[in-house]
């Protein structure tokens, strides 16, 4: 049997915030790469915005 949508909801917050949690706990490590290759955070993000072409 499939779980009902409220077990779902519940699984699903649960693991965003486990994502959004580790974003928190790392950000100043990502900061601190990030500033060693000479980007601000802004300049990260617009390069991450840029698709690969294959």
């Amino acid at each position: 049997m499939a779980p009902s949508r409220p077990d779902k909801a519940r699984v699903a917050a649960a693991a965003w915030r486990s994502i959004f949690d580790f974003i928190l706990a790392t950000a100043g490590e990502r900061n601190r790469a990030i500033g060693e290759l000479g980007l601000t955070p802004n300049d990260a993000r617009a390069l991450s915005s840029l698709g690969v072409k294959t």
